[in-house]
């Protein structure tokens, strides 16, 4: 009896890897040994780079509420206070916030004035 091989699903695997790779130079594109590692590094990098760009996006927003809090006399800890205190009215995330700091001056001015008025 011959013996039974995986060829099909181990040349599918070969073939999604070789195509995963395709962009890289030289033997990281051609050598399944060498294009393995390298799709496995380029897997872990993308992962790292998206918690870093989170990262970053947060440091981003929370520049930007303090740099217009202190604008308006408030810095970042009076705010985030004051926002934690009237939780239940505001449950905005830092990232429209931000934005609308940005964006919307004109209302970012009342909002402050009506966080600096409360409590």
């Amino acid at each position: 009896m011959n013996r039974a091989t995986n060829s099909v699903s181990r040349n599918k695997s070969k073939k999604t890897t070789l195509q995963f790779v395709k962009g890289m130079q030289e033997r990281r594109s051609k050598c399944y040994a060498i294009a393995k590692q390298a799709a496995v590094r380029a897997l872990q990098y993308s992962y790292i780079g998206r918690k870093l760009r989170t990262r970053n996006y947060e440091s981003l927003n929370i520049t930007r509420i303090n740099l217009f809090c202190r604008q308006n006399d408030l810095n970042y800890s009076q705010f985030q206070n004051k926002m934690n205190k009237n939780e239940e009215i505001f449950s905005i995330s830092k990232n429209v916030i931000s934005n609308m700091f940005c964006f919307y001056p004109e209302l970012s001015q009342q909002f402050i004035n009506y966080l600096k008025n409360s409590i």
